[in-house]
């Protein structure tokens, strides 16, 4: 289980990278809650037979579907959370050329 301060970094970062979370793609809600831990998807090669433990992952964060369970995972290291995947704390992302400035709509749901 997470600690609240985590996972309001979490979703500080999630509303920091994801401004605005738009409706679900299976059902239209936008009732999301954020999963209280983190999940780590493996990567194997293509050409790998079997499953590799220990491999490589994907650190990421996972927010469900209230309404259909559609999950949808964003990657720790892409929102700089790369501390909480067991690494090093990543430095804070360069903004890119067009990036919007616009903040996150505290009337979205995101728990």
């Amino acid at each position: 289980m997470e600690s609240p301060e985590t996972q309001a970094r979490i979703i500080e970062a999630i509303r920091r990278k994801v401004p605005v979370i738009g409706p679900c793609m299976v059902c239209r809600s936008s009732d999301f809650q954020l999963v209280d831990g983190i999940v780590k998807i493996a990567v194997q090669p293509t050409t790998q037979r079997g499953v590799v433990l220990g491999g490589p992952t994907l650190p990421s964060a996972a927010l469900v579907c209230q309404t259909c369970g559609n999950t949808i995972f964003l990657n720790l290291i892409v929102l700089g959370l790369l501390d909480l995947a067991g690494g090093e704390a990543a430095p804070a992302p360069e903004k890119e050329i067009g990036q919007s400035d616009t903040v996150a709509n505290p009337q979205e749901p995101l728990r």
